[in-house]
């Protein structure tokens, strides 16, 4: 699923786990990329490796890597999934038995080895009781982030029907859930789900350092 918080989780796993490896963590962004040289670029750029007139860009990278002792994680790999950059993958964890590699993408590689863990949607309210709704965590994320942009504003009786369609109209991922919490207005619960239904696509960013 594309919006289920893969990026944050990366982040967030590459900070509690810097601190076991001589070398740290390294974030890499390949959003957008759609081959093995961007990749390699991209890597490259991210471990500000220096201009070797000797060596080209992936062989200096590859020799980086096998001395390395490091968590390297490659983010939004969706676009990058291919042989050649699977076949890449495999040479360079074989070449460095302490470099570890996370991957986030909406496909696996398919390769010998490789451990999947699966994120899915927030789990949706099955009633309209505001008492529990505000329990389940697509509500729950929902209110946090309303919350943090309009104190005061709570899950109430008035308000928990159109909520509860919201969140299923969003299929509770997390990252819709979220722009539609950065676009209600005090008492527009019922306006916001109009909206939404008339076109998913309305929902912006609207905080410029909101990350991904």
């Amino acid at each position: 699923f594309s919006g289920v918080g893969k990026t944050r989780l990366s982040v967030e796993v590459a900070r509690q786990i810097a601190s076991q490896f001589r070398d740290g963590a390294c974030f890499v962004s390949l959003e957008g990329l759609s081959d093995l040289s961007a990749v390699i670029q991209a890597t490259a750029g991210a471990l500000s490796l220096p201009a070797d007139s000797k060596l080209d860009v992936k062989n200096q990278l590859s020799f980086v890597l096998s001395q390395s002792e490091m968590l390297l994680v490659l983010d939004a790999a969706e676009g990058v999934v291919s042989d050649e950059f699977a076949v890449w993958i495999s040479e360079t964890l074989h070449t460095n038995p302490s470099l570890r590699l996370l991957i986030t993408s909406q496909q696996p590689l398919g390769l010998q080895g490789e451990r999947h863990f699966w994120l899915e949607p927030l789990a949706l309210p099955t009633a309209e009781d505001p008492e529990n709704i505000q329990r389940v965590d697509s509500v729950r994320l929902f209110a946090t982030r309303v919350g943090e942009r309009l104190p005061g504003w709570e899950v109430a009786p008035e308000n928990a029907s159109p909520l509860v369609e919201i969140c299923y109209l969003l299929d509770g991922i997390p990252l819709a859930l979220e722009l539609a919490a950065g676009q209600l207005m005090p008492g527009g619960e019922r306006a916001l789900l109009e909206e939404l239904k008339a076109g998913i696509d309305r929902l912006v960013a609207t905080e410029r350092d909101r990350p991904p």
